[in-house]
């Protein structure tokens, strides 16, 4: 695949470009597997430097079935990929961060993914009030539970917010989508985190409304 372009809507609603310089590409019968570097413009900025890997397997009807994606990338604005929620009602200003991000594909969707944010930095309002969240080396693993999603932070020793360091604990945050026969629910577990702290963050958990 050589000099490709592809337009999507991100998450954010906004309008996003993806550009493919060159993508080595082999596909085995029904295995299809891809490695490159990406760019990609978004309304505000243009970043380069994403590496991407793919191994994915597809149906007989061409469908995608299952796979792993695997993407690497370096001060690149995360904004694009919050749900419009989280850009309407949080407040949020800039988010960026370098990290590495390995998905898991299964009967055509995305059931887990495993976000490790090298260094981030990202400012938001809450209640009239301004936070700043600075993170090294933090761990977002998440997973598809039915309809909605079990997100969890194995360790947050390494996040300091409006200046203040985070002791060791760890936080998981399941959310259930409103269906028939129950409205929206959120359950948190937390240790050795305060509980205004949470309060601020928990805007940012929206992105499960995208």
């Amino acid at each position: 695949m050589v000099d490709s372009r592809f337009v999507f809507l991100s998450p954010s609603g906004d309008t996003s470009t993806l550009h493919i310089p060159e993508l080595m590409w082999l596909n085995q019968k029904n295995r299809h597997r891809a490695q490159g570097e990406v760019t990609l413009d978004t309304p505000i900025n243009h970043y380069g430097g994403l590496k991407v890997r793919l191994d994915l397997y597809t149906k007989k009807q061409g469908a995608l079935d299952k796979g792993q994606v695997f993407v690497t990338a370096d001060e690149v604005d995360i904004s694009p990929w919050l749900s419009q929620w989280v850009k309407s009602n949080s407040g949020l200003g800039e988010a960026k961060a370098s990290l590495s991000n390995w998905i898991e594909i299964s009967n055509g969707r995305i059931t887990g993914s495993q976000l490790q944010i090298h260094q981030g930095e990202m400012d938001w309002r809450n209640e009239g009030r301004t936070h700043v969240l600075k993170v090294e080396d933090l761990i977002l693993r998440m997973r598809r539970q039915e309809n909605g999603w079990l997100a969890d932070i194995p360790y947050t020793r390494k996040i300091t917010m409006d200046g203040d360091e985070w002791p060791d604990g760890y936080l998981a945050v399941l959310y259930q989508p409103k269906e028939k026969q129950q409205d929206e629910a959120w359950r948190i577990r937390a240790k050795n985190i305060e509980l205004e702290r949470l309060s601020a963050l928990l805007p940012l958990f929206s992105f499960f409304n995208a």
